[in-house]
């Protein structure tokens, strides 16, 4: 076979036994190609200011890669996130990608460059490990770079472009099939008469491949990635060694030899990702998910109804271009996307035709492997929505994860090598062996036609469609405004159904279908993709415009739970986007967090804490002392009778009650009610205005307190932002509310959970935005503390990157507390001022903080985060990647003495 489109059909006979065809011009032009529209696909946008950073990369996987880099160029291992959750871990969080080879670049280069070039080297490698695979099943160049393309700029590697570890993971899986599949041919063409140290020596290569793409999988610090790693080789690597194709190895001994390959592989890839496993497993060990339930599994899987996205991405919604209706269902869209196009659909319905009684025959036996793939991962997608998700949860760390629809990138790299062959039959001009027989070619047109109808059926009663769909919370009107691309997807699905059926003797069939996914995928990215150009707005938050709201002390927290202020918080530095700003916050944004910290402040909802902890002083020794709360949640619009939310705190008399209204207010009278059986004061209430900046304005209201209800009225309306009601013995309130002055006068209830945490004395109003309210701590806790015992702490010294050196004068024994959240993996060294004598001191959690005993003298504490087994796991990292250099040199050393062109 050349390497051009075409080879004589009589070679195919030789295809089941011959090695992978030689490369020639026209690969290298695939390659190339496939290097350079990511290039184009990424540097432009970002040179025009929309670099590829939005969702989750925006928030999450941009900025932790950024504070990675920035701990490796201080020469210190990026452990400890010092600036969310009030310090959590870095590596072991699983979020960052820390140790990730292309995170190394964000060391050296500015943070978007660094950015663009590992997102070119993922779709990059995606692109061209789908390539080779493709053509090491003897398939031709075209056919291959098609495929590839389908691949990486279709289904779920667009979807998922908001998560940057995903995609990454990935780019990986089509490699760890190459090296399956080419491990196989090769013991598959080896004699029983090789000897054991030749086999060896043939195997090592492939042994060595999987050890590095496993080592890489681990280091995403992805879950995902490790998950569909792990089943990929569960699935290709076994499927391999049973199913009956030409990769599968011949007798026992070579069958032997696979598995003990693919072991040692997989041994070495735990090894050299050893240093991302051991911190992650540690922390997950004392995280929320420590222990996972079923439906914490089944969370997130794709109900199989809506397996019929794979036919319209936008069935349900896109990404809003065009003025269509965005994504409606009660999930988000790049979780859910995994459209490879039409002609992909197709190419699979054509290899079913080819069925016989003794299943597929000769070199399409090659495609089982990948058939195999894409039903379970088909079954993987829809998770818990059948019974076969039990048998997922069985799997060992697959059975940990939640997320189950971003399997259906298994469902997408499966589609992608069923479309090259189909490609590749069509180059061979043999239009029967493609499923284009006069039968045949209704069986292969079936998804087309599916398409279209579907399509058109949301076009004439979306509104039933998408109820039969599930989605019943005011979706149904929407899917009138998906008209136009539902128009789209009917023209690709009746073009392709007619050239299916009217086109089977056409030479230029193959190009038409070509043309056809080309638009497809077009269609697919201006419609359905959410993540490979970024949206407006910068994607560093201004430090000096942080400090301007929030302050330069202590730790912020932002709140937020129906995310309306989404632009208004990143601009803020909203975690993890406070890398840029370097103002610490008492909340995060990532998939772990403590289960002791969790449970006590409720942070891990994005934008949320618990208002009972804050109540009760939980935060005081975090030292939150900037708390921004958006306008809904202070001030709720309601009538004088709206149902009062439970307090965190019982009610008790108090010198006086703030309130802050989140909004300047015409306010006309104020309603107060004091808790049943109470009265509001035994005195007079003095009211007592707030202006924008927290000021009190020279306007007071006096009403009598001896009542359970005060009802004040103002002579003119004043323009308020908060207010203070007080009186000589205190006052006893339980709810509160404001009349407006306007010509439809509005009451906002001001007895939220959040009011009752930040009134008092305790906290008070600084600021009022547009969408929000800044309050203020009145106190602020000390870095570190003596909490018991005789001393006190003279200095307090921190570093960027999390460590801190508390300077203590102990007149005895005594107990220090250190502002920073307990973790399993903090270390303290106390060395004594006066003799230079060091000893370790053994940190522990008092409350949420790291708390140590000191004994009587002049010390300087330092603490520092060693993520638990770092030691052991850098060590068999290093050792691993020694391990792997020194055999890949040894085999390329012996490949040149002997000779030969590598397997």
């Amino acid at each position: 076979m050349s390497d051009g489109e075409g080879r004589d059909p009589a070679d195919a006979d030789l295809i089941a036994v011959a090695p992978a065809p030689g490369w020639g011009r026209r690969d290298r032009a695939w390659v190339t190609a496939l290097v350079a529209l990511p290039v184009v696909l990424f540097v432009v946008p970002a040179l025009l200011g929309h670099p590829s950073i939005d969702a989750d990369n925006l928030i999450q996987n941009f900025p932790l890669r950024v504070l990675a880099g920035r701990q490796l160029w201080g020469g210190h291992l990026p452990l400890l996130n010092p600036l969310t959750d009030s310090g959590t871990p870095l590596l072991g969080a699983m979020n960052a990608g820390a140790l990730f080879p292309l995170t190394l670049l964000f060391a050296i280069l500015p943070p978007l460059v660094a950015w663009t070039i590992n997102m070119i080297a993922v779709y990059a490698a995606g692109a061209i490990g789908v390539y080779v695979l493709a053509r090491g099943l003897g398939l031709v160049a075209g056919a291959s770079g098609v495929a590839a393309l389908v691949y990486a700029y279709g289904g779920a590697m667009v979807g998922q472009a908001v998560h940057l570890g995903v995609i990454q993971g990935y780019a990986l899986l089509p490699w760890l099939l190459v090296a399956f599949v080419g491990l196989g041919r090769r013991l598959a063409a080896a004699g029983p008469s090789t000897p054991p140290r030749e086999l060896a020596w043939a195997c090592a290569p492939y042994a060595l491949a999987v050890a590095g793409l496993w080592g890489l999988v681990f280091l995403t610090g992805e879950p995902r990635a490790i998950a569909d790693a792990e089943l990929v080789s569960l699935v290709g690597g076994v499927g391999v060694l049973v199913l009956a194709s030409s990769s599968r190895p011949r007798g026992a001994r070579g069958r032997l030899a696979y598995l003990a390959t693919l072991a040692t592989g997989f041994v070495g890839g735990v090894g050299i990702g050893l240093v991302q496993v051991l911190p992650g497993w540690s922390f997950i060990s004392v995280s929320q998910r420590h222990a996972i339930s079923y439906p914490f599994f089944g969370a997130g899987s794709l109900p199989v109804r809506w397996t019929l996205l794979l036919l319209n991405p936008d069935l349900l919604g896109g990404n809003g271009a065009f003025h269509q209706a965005g994504f409606f269902a009660n999930y988000n869209l790049p979780e859910v996307t995994g459209y490879v196009g039409v002609v992909a659909l197709c190419a699979l319905f054509a290899y079913a035709t080819r069925l016989t009684r003794r299943g597929w025959v000769g070199t399409e036996r090659d495609l089982t492997l990948y058939v195999t793939l894409l039903v379970v991962g088909l079954f993987a997608t829809w998770g818990n929505f059948t019974p076969a998700g039990h048998l997922f949860r069985a799997l060992p760390l697959f059975g940990s994860t939640r997320l189950q629809s971003r399997n259906v990138a298994l469902v997408d790299l499966a589609l992608a090598v069923v479309l090259a062959w189909w490609l590749d039959r069509l180059s061979a001009g043999d239009r029967r062996g493609a499923g284009l027989g006069p039968l045949a070619r209704w069986v292969t047109a079936l998804p087309a036609l599916a398409v279209a109808a579907l399509s058109a059926v949301e076009i004439v009663d979306g509104p039933a469609l998408v109820r039969w769909a599930g989605i019943t919370s005011g979706g149904a009107p929407l899917a009138a405004r998906l008209t136009g691309a539902d128009a789209v997807f009917v023209a690709l699905g009746l073009a392709s159904a007619l050239l299916v059926l009217a086109g089977a003797r056409w030479r230029h069939l193959r190009h038409a279908l070509v043309a056809v996914c080309v638009v497809d995928l077009l269609a697919f990215s201006l419609l359905t993709s959410t993540g490979l150009v970024g949206g407006p707005g910068p994607r560093e938050a201004s430090r000096a415009y942080a400090l301007s709201v929030l302050g330069p002390r202590g730790r912020f927290a932002l709140v937020d739970y129906q995310g309306t202020h989404t632009e208004s918080y990143r601009a803020l530095g909203q975690p993890n986007m406070n890398v840029f700003t370097r103002l610490a916050s008492v909340q995060g944004y990532g998939s772990l967090l403590a289960t002791y910290y969790d449970s006590a402040t409720g942070t891990h909802p994005q934008n949320w804490l618990d208002p009972c902890a804050l109540a009760r002083g939980v935060f005081a020794p975090l030292r939150l002392s900037t708390i921004v709360v958006a306008t809904q949640i202070l001030a709720q619009p309601g009538t004088a009778d709206s149902p009062r939310p439970s307090s965190c705190r019982g009610y008790r008399r108090a010198p006086s009650v703030t309130r802050a209204f989140g909004q300047v207010l015409d306010v006309a009278s104020l309603t107060l009610r004091a808790p049943a059986g109470h009265t509001l004061a035994t005195g007079t209430l003095r009211v007592r205005f707030l202006s924008a900046s927290g000021r009190p304005l020279p306007v007071t209201w006096r009403a009598s307190g001896t009542a359970a209800t005060a009802l004040v009225r103002a002579p003119r309306p004043i323009e308020a932002a908060g207010l203070e009601v007080s009186a000589p013995g205190g006052v006893d309130v339980a709810d509160l509310a404001v009349t407006t002055h306007a010509v439809h006068p509005g009451i906002f209830q001001l007895d939220s959970r959040f009011d009752f945490a930040l009134s008092g004395r305790g906290w008070r109003l600084v600021a009022t935005h547009d969408a929000y309210a800044v309050l203020r701590a009145s106190t602020l806790a000390p870095r570190a503390w003596v909490a018991s015992g005789a001393g006190r702490v003279t200095r307090v010294a921190t570093a960027p990157w999390g460590d801190s050196w508390v300077s203590v004068r102990a007149r005895g024994p005594l107990v220090l507390e250190r502002s920073t959240a307990y973790l399993p993996g903090w270390r303290a060294t106390a060395r004594n001022v006066v003799t230079g004598a060091t000893r370790e001191l053994k940190p522990y959690r008092r409350g949420l903080v790291v708390a140590v005993d000191v004994p009587s003298g002049r010390w300087v504490v330092h603490f520092h985060y060693h993520a638990p087994s770092i030691e052991l796991a850098s060590v068999g990292s290093l050792a691993t990647i020694a391990g792997w250099a020194g055999v890949v040199s040894g085999w390329r050393v012996r490949r040149r003495r002997r000779g030969k062109v590598a397997p």
